[in-house]
């Protein structure tokens, strides 16, 4: 049987059962993944934007806020394992 608090397919990303609730009410889940997920996560949310139809101005900001965020981590991560 497979953990609740864990999605299992390729990658596994145990998701933190710690959650807090931001100013504007909305939840902030917390979760872990190994780099390889956070690479590929990072670059379905950049082609997302890139290839993004229109609509909900909103949206694309949110997508753009996600990539720059996923960018981070990812060199955040290659700083601290030496690899840059």
């Amino acid at each position: 049987a497979s953990d609740p608090g864990t999605l299992n397919s390729v990658f596994t990303i145990p998701i933190s059962p710690f959650r807090r609730t931001l100013n504007n009410n909305q939840m902030v889940t917390t979760i872990s993944m190994e780099i390889d997920a956070l690479r590929l996560l990072h670059r379905a949310v950049a082609e997302a934007y890139a290839n993004w139809p229109g609509g909900d101005p909103n949206e694309q900001a949110c997508l753009l806020n996600m990539k720059t965020q996923l960018y981070a981590a990812l060199m955040d991560h290659l700083l601290e394992c030496g690899s840059i």
